[in-house]
């Protein structure tokens, strides 16, 4: 029976400086933009979305900001991805699983019938 291992995958340090420098620039061009916008419309519900939409903006620039700080300088970076994943040795190295199993049966650990059923396993399997 294949083994199920989960992965996390984190970014590296190149990652995290380039989150940190784009995370940076759009918060200064979104905030220079958005303050035109606010200074050429004087529409209350006009300056009410506009600020609205800068709040989410300078949001999200923050985020991806501390984010990058947090991956650049802890040693152990939380995780951007989590996969699951099948363990290595059950995907194909069936020289070595046979060669494994075939040392259990002759130190006698497993029986005959249990090595012959195992074998048949791994035979069957994808190649």
């Amino acid at each position: 029976m294949d083994q199920i291992k989960q992965v996390r995958v984190r970014p590296g340090k190149v990652n995290s400086v380039v989150l940190i420098v784009m995370g940076s620039i759009f918060l200064i061009f979104g905030t220079f933009l958005t303050g035109i916008g606010l200074a050429e419309n004087s529409d209350p519900s006009f300056q009410t979305v506009l600020w609205l939409f800068r709040l989410i903006w300078w949001a999200a620039c923050l985020f991806m900001i501390v984010y990058g700080l947090l991956t650049l300088f802890r040693k152990k970076p939380p995780a951007m991805l989590e996969l699951d994943v099948e363990d290595g040795a059950a995907l194909g190295d069936f020289e070595g699983r046979l060669r494994k199993l075939q040392a259990l049966r002759r130190d006698n650990l497993i029986s005959q019938q249990e090595y012959d059923q195992k074998r048949a396993e791994i035979m069957n399997e994808k190649w």
